[in-house]
């Protein structure tokens, strides 16, 4: 990097998170000891990095996911609850429908000795 040349946003950031290789940090520094437009910039950088660290740190974390929670979200809605009913409803019928009928045999075969 040379001396008359503004460092990018980019060599900044890497500059401000310890992520910018050791010749172009060298360079860098000497850079920013002259200019102060550079600085202004390296300030912002950094600010700005605080600022998302911070707010990463101070988000709430997701809720865990539950089961129950969700299978008791999902009948406090009256349109799943009354198709839940009705799929089981007629579950119920089938199994009572099949217990019920009583099947004859095809054929019966007498064996004599």
């Amino acid at each position: 990097m040379e001396l008359n040349i503004h460092g990018t946003d980019d060599e900044l950031e890497n500059y401000a998170l310890g992520r910018l290789p050791e010749p172009d940090s060298s360079d860098l520094e000497d850079h920013l000891m002259l200019c102060e437009s550079c600085r202004t910039r390296l300030d912002y950088i950094e600010n700005f990095a605080l600022g998302m660290r911070r707010a990463l740190h101070e988000a709430p974390a997701p809720p865990e996911f539950s089961w129950k929670e969700f299978c008791l979200g999902l009948f406090k809605k009256p349109t799943f609850a009354l198709a839940f009913c009705a799929v089981a409803l007629l579950a119920l019928l089938a199994v009572y429908a099949g217990r019920s009928q009583k099947t004859l045999p095809v054929a019966s075969l007498q064996l004599i000795a």
